[in-house]
């Protein structure tokens, strides 16, 4: 029988980001062979934010726990427009594989996501 893994989230330590400076996350997973393909707690602090960025194979999915911030999206990097949407706590949002994004904390206090990758493939997706 397969039985739950129980996680204290508090047990765990907050890490830098492989790949945003002065960002922090606390890192779980289900089981390698179950999706999500990842799980995390993401933590923005005051004045800090996530570059432009995307995910190519993969679907994000947050859900804001913590803080104001702002969420900036576009078609491309170099897209004359870009698309602005205000986050507050409560609030839940899907950025599509392939659209470019990126965070800004607006507030004073540390922002905190609960954020999901889910890839294409997990997805049924190529």
């Amino acid at each position: 029988m397969r039985i739950p893994e129980i996680i204290y989230l508090q047990q765990l330590a907050w890490t830098p980001s492989p790949v945003v400076a002065g960002v922090e996350v606390k890192y779980f997973a289900n089981a390698p062979d179950q999706t999500p393909d990842d799980m995390m707690i993401l933590k923005i602090e005051v004045g800090n934010n996530i570059r432009w960025h995307v995910h190519e194979k993969a679907t994000e999915v947050n859900y804001v726990l913590q803080g104001h911030s702002r969420l900036r999206y576009a078609e491309n990097e170099n897209s004359p427009s870009a698309y602005e949407h205000d986050l507050e706590p409560g609030m839940a949002f899907i950025i599509p594989a392939e659209l470019w994004h990126s965070f800004i904390n607006l507030g004073d206090e540390t922002a905190l996501f609960f954020s999901l990758h889910i890839s294409k493939e997990a997805q049924g997706g190529d």
